[in-house]
């Protein structure tokens, strides 16, 4: 099942349906002062790549394959990122 690898801010929620729609969700407090990307682990036995899921981000965050893993899918703030913003990442199989 997914769940976050890494969390750049304060983790506020994280939920997996796995028996209806497959989203994981995660919600945390940005926080600008950590350099990382948050990483979140997708299995490619939930989510089959390379079209196997949809992600919806707010605060202005973009994400990417991680290039070394690439069950890890890396999010990263932007010059857009207000600091302290309630982030909420939405993955669901297609």
């Amino acid at each position: 099942r997914p769940y976050a690898y890494a969390i750049a801010g304060t983790p506020y929620l994280m939920f997996f349906d796995l028996n209806h729609t497959r989203c994981f969700t995660l919600q945390y407090i940005i926080d600008l002062t950590i350099n990382c990307p948050s990483q979140i682990y997708l299995p490619e036995m939930v989510y089959s790549r390379p079209n196997g899921y949809s992600i919806t981000l707010t605060c202005g965050l973009e994400s990417s394959v991680n290039l070394d893993d690439s069950n890890l899918i890396d999010i990263y703030t932007t010059n857009l990122t207000p600091n302290g913003c309630m982030e909420i990442v939405t993955m669901c199989s297609c």
